[in-house]
């Protein structure tokens, strides 16, 4: 199939809004499969990066990766329960493939220190289980802890060890198939969203982020908000006011402003909701100003809303609607025009800059301050009210904050005489030849590497500036430093260089490269011992030759000529290579301990009997077995003749459902997970069944509940297939009145009143990182629509969105929680009483039907 086919067939089924996001996306990767553009393999957390495409381009939030670790290991970390774990490869293009790594190393820079430091042997990207991924990575590496407990991860728990040695199973999706349609990591991201929307659900600036990121890929304005739509963002009841913004005011065909607003809540780790009614204002915000439509002012509530100090259910309460109202007066145009004007200028600053993330804070700043003073709710924003007095000393707080050369705190400590007389706005005006010309030469960064022309073969750090002038330095291996002063005018003569800087290696470490302890060096040399024993083996155990054997191209093998029983034998020459998973091999030969994969030479090339034995399903056809042989210490197959062969007879072997039938196996060809455990054994495959004493049910599907990256059985204490398995022959019973099934449901609410309370204090958002001196924070309420899952007695019990109060038990799918569950419910419960009281009913109505009337003859 040619790449504009498959192009068109890939976006035939990403686009038809008709088929439910979960069937498309498994029609999809169907299909890249069948085509080879996708395939499954064992990887580890070592080898995967974050798509920059991830949750519409915030890729992961780092504090979200330690909380969302944090419950897993309070939990119990299991390894099984990682599924629906999908990734991309990483570009084979020079400059695609250095955007990813870049957008990663960005990402890492900015955690400080959560997230673990990329290795360089990364080879793919996660759209899904990306913040588990990273939590194990970043344990592998003993990152620091967030907040104030401190501390390092470790890999002390031996189930989150056995994941990041082994990994787990993992769906890849070929580079190809995201360079034939961009979009397709967005979309793939965005289904998985709608199977973990009770988990981390993208709000509504990831939300806008996404369909600017459709859009961009060719995509119309109203399939970009329907798709994103149907992964059911947080925003869903609103998504289309979310479509309308981004059309309207994202800052033109590239939408700018959409990714300044997602990068700034990326940097802060903000992860709270703006809100529906604060959105749809802003949105719909009419000031009837020829001029202009207000989208640098527009962002700026946004922004402003984002950094809430006071956060409810989740939801910022900063701005409402009523201080737009207040906006669209007469008195006040003045003082928006002048704001707009003000941000206008200082995003073109931040662009000239190269969007560092030093000026992207100074403007995000400058948003935010810039609102609370037009809105007046200066006393209610994070800062203390004496950091900023007026829109043009904000101003010159962003040009001070823009070079880092000054903290917001030092700037509201100024001289009192700054609010007698207002210098004119001028952003660029407190910024030296200097720190300007930084600003024009993007590429200059401190403690970045640079080489010059004029200094061939050394390599500089940028280490600041010194009297307006550019420091590098040249550290050589022996000898004093070089230091060399640039004037600004030739900052653009040094070019940035990804070359390291030339360090002497220690000892110990360089010993432990080099030959005799080199791992690596020893793996190759066990490779080609193993390989020259294969050689050896063949050349004095293979008894099939040209000269007794007929091949047949392009892959049959006759006899020439007659074999007594047990004489002919195939040993499989091949080229051995180290396999990714050792566990997973069906045909190798094994040495000293080490397996090793066999590559069949082309039959074009080289002629190997062993590979031109065909399979048959009749037994009476079979002429060849194979069997494993020990010969000189490798352990390898061979295939032996089982009787005598005449010449002429075609060589075959026993396919496999002939083992199969022989073995008395079953021939089920899809695959089964098994746990047993307490006399419960949970069976996942096509289908889900329940065994629990001796007794056997399929599960319905709809008492299947996913939350998060968990399954949970609904227990519904009148269903006739569950009461088939929990009350046997008693398939009309139930246990509604169960004294078992009401102490849980009764210890789940009390769970969560008591989760409610201690997470009574407001989330942090990563806001507070923006300002040099936030206030002190008031205890807000969180809502208990954030949990998961809650423990009783010692059980597993998972929450739905809604009404949580109202709900059936919904009980963790693990063999151990459930047996518990069903001896519990079962024990002391008369599953008989509705029965009784139903017949004694009928009974009472059969009777009275029986009496006479006083009419009756």
């Amino acid at each position: 199939m040619d790449d504009n086919t498959l192009k068109a067939a890939i976006r035939a089924i990403m686009d038809d809004t008709e088929v439910p996001p979960n069937k498309r996306l498994d029609r999809l990767t169907t299909f890249l499969k069948e085509n080879g553009l996708a395939y499954s393999t064992m990887l580890c957390p070592n080898d995967f990066l974050v798509h920059p495409h991830n949750r519409g381009g915030a890729m992961i939030n780092a504090l979200d990766v330690h909380d969302k670790g944090q419950k897993i290991l309070e939990l119990g970390f299991r390894r099984s329960l990682l599924t629906d774990s999908i990734c991309f490869e990483l570009s084979p293009h020079e400059t695609q493939r250095r955007v990813q790594v870049e957008a990663n190393e960005a990402l890492v820079q900015k955690s400080s220190g959560l997230l673990a430091p990329l290795q360089g042997s990364e080879r793919y990207m996660t759209v899904s289980s990306s913040h588990t991924t990273a939590f194990l990575k970043a344990s592998q590496h003993r990152c620091k802890r967030p907040g104030a407990a401190g501390g390092f991860l470790n890999l002390e728990d031996e189930a989150l060890k056995e994941a990041v040695s082994k990994g787990w199973p993992w769906l890849v999706l070929s580079w190809r198939a995201e360079f034939l349609v961009p979009t397709l990591p967005a979309f793939v991201q965005m289904v998985l969203n709608s199977v973990h929307s009770v988990g981390l659900g993208i709000q509504e600036m990831e939300a806008a982020q996404q369909v600017a990121l459709l859009v961009s890929s060719g995509q119309s304005f109203k399939d970009a908000v329907q798709s994103v739509k149907a992964s059911r963002p947080a925003c869903h009841s609103y998504m289309d006011f979310v479509g309308l913004y981004v059309q309207k005011f994202g800052g033109g065909p590239d939408f700018p402003l959409i990714s300044f607003l997602s990068d700034f809540c990326k940097e802060l780790s903000i992860t709270v909701c703006i809100g529906e009614e604060l959105f749809k204002a802003v949105t719909s915000w009419d000031l009837q100003e020829p001029s202009t439509q207000f989208p640098f002012l527009r962002a700026s509530l946004l922004a402003c809303q984002l950094t809430s100090p006071k956060i409810v259910d989740g939801t910022a309460r900063l701005l409402v609607k009523s201080d737009l109202d207040r906006l669209k007066g007469a008195n006040v145009r003045q003082n928006l025009l002048q704001a707009e004007q003000m941000v206008a200028h200082a995003y073109q600053v931040y662009v000239d800059s190269g969007k560092t993330t030093v000026v992207q804070r100074a403007l995000g700043l400058m948003m935010v301050r810039l609102s609370l003073i037009l809105v007046k709710k200066e006393k209610l924003g994070r800062e203390k009210l004496e950091v900023y007095r007026s829109p043009e000393h904000v101003a010159q707080l962003f040009a001070t904050e823009a070079t880092n050369s000054a903290a917001s705190a030092s700037a509201a400590k100024a001289d009192g005489k700054d609010s007698e007389e207002e210098p004119a706005l001028d952003l660029l005006g407190a910024l030296s030849v200097g720190e300007q010309a930084l600003l024009q030469n993007k590429h200059l960064k401190k403690d970045g590497r640079y080489v010059h022309a004029d200094y061939p073969e050394k390599i500089f750090v940028f280490t600041g500036l010194e009297n307006d002038e550019a420091q590098f330095v040249h550290t050589p291996l022996y000898g004093s430093p070089e230091t060399v002063l640039v004037p600004p005018d030739l900052f653009r003569k040094w070019k940035a260089t990804r070359l390291p800087l030339p360090r002497v290696l220690a000892k110990d470490a360089a010993e432990g490269l080099m030959y005799g302890k080199s791992s690596v060096l020893a793996e190759a040399e066990l490779l080609a011992e193993a390989q020259q024993i294969l050689f050896k083996l063949y050349q004095d155990h293979n008894s099939g030759d040209s000269a007794a054997l007929d091949i047949v191209t392009p892959t049959n093998i006759y006899t020439s000529i007659s074999f007594p029983a047990h004489k002919l034998k195939l040993v499989p020459l091949a080229i051995l290579s180290k396999p990714k998973d050792a566990s997973k091999l069906t045909l190798f030969v094994e040495w000293k301990g080490a397996k090793f994969q066999l590559s069949p030479p082309k039959s074009t090339e080289v002629i190997v009997p062993f590979y031109f034995v065909k399979t048959t399903s009749k037994e009476e056809d079979v002429s060849m077995t194979i069997s494993w042989k020990t010969l000189d210490g490798m352990k390898l197959p061979m295939l032996t003749n089982v009787k005598k062969l005449s010449a002429q007879t075609i060589l075959l072997q026993a396919s496999k459902d002939l083992l199969e039938k022989k073995d008395g196996s079953s021939s089920k060809k899809r695959k089964t997970f098994a746990v047993w455990a307490f006399g419960l054994m949970v069976t996942i495959g096509t289908s889900t069944s329940l065994t629990w004493r001796d007794r056997q049910i399929v599960v319905p599907p709809e008492l299947i509940v996913s939350i998060g990256e968990l399954n949970y059985l609904k227990v519904q204490p009148s269903n006739r297939t569950l009461m088939k398995l929990l009350l046997g022959a008693r398939t009309a019973g139930s246990l509604t009145s169960s004294p078992g099934l009401q102490q849980l449901k009764q210890g789940r609410e009390d769970a969560i009143a008591k989760a409610i309370k201690e997470e009574s204090k407001e989330k942090g958002s990563g806001a507070d990182d923006l300002f040099t001196e936030p206030k002190i924070k008031k205890p807000t309420k969180l809502a208990s629509t954030t949990l998961e899952f809650v423990m009783v007695d010692g059980l597993q019990i998972g929450l739905q969105q809604k009404h949580k109060a109202s709900t059936d038990l919904l009980v963790l799918m693990e063999s151990d929680t459930l047996d518990k569950v069903f001896t519990k419910i079962t024990e002391d419960a008369d599953p008989e009483e509705k029965r009784r009281y139903k017949r004694r009913r009928v009974a009472e109505k059969k009777e009275n039907s029986d009496e006479p009337s006083e009419h009756s003859d």
